[in-house]
């Protein structure tokens, strides 16, 4: 039987998160809650992640508490990002392989996608008279969303 690749949820990287000194990501508590195995404890598991080119990578996924509510991270990711040059801005996606129920990680470029929507913005060109700005919002302390605001 084939393998079918489900979407699951994307993060856009902060500064923080793109920091290989830290090598961890944080996951929106939602997104690890509904995607990833159950964490029931604060020190977390080992968990394996497969890349677009199927080889395995093992991190570790915890959480700490933080203003009672749990803030979870992806840890020991130094080889991973440094392989894939992350920067702010570029865009992490997560996927799970069905039936097999594999995660798989994958990495945007910034520069990549921001090519990607510029183009699709000349052909629009006349069609929008809105403009489009970009901005980091803090959520809380050091939990940032990347959002698009059109004027």
């Amino acid at each position: 039987s084939k393998s079918v690749v489900i979407p699951l949820f994307e993060k856009y990287l902060t500064p923080s998160d793109s920091d290989t000194r830290m090598a961890r990501l944080v996951i929106p508590k939602k997104c690890a809650e509904a995607y990833f195995p159950k964490v029931s404890e604060g020190q977390g598991f080992p968990i394996v992640f497969q890349d677009a080119k199927g080889e395995d990578w093992e991190f570790h996924l915890r959480f700490w508490v933080n203003c009672n509510s749990k803030m979870y991270v992806l840890e020991g990711l130094k080889e991973y990002m440094t392989l894939m040059r992350w920067q702010a801005g570029d865009i992490v996606t997560f996927h799970r392989r069905e039936p097999e129920g594999k995660l798989v990680i994958g990495t945007k470029k910034a520069q990549e996608y921001i090519k990607r929507e510029s183009k699709n913005e000349r052909k629009l060109k006349g069609k929008r008279k809105r403009k489009r700005k970009r901005f980091w919002l803090l959520i809380q302390s050091s939990v940032y969303i990347y959002i698009n605001v059109y004027l």
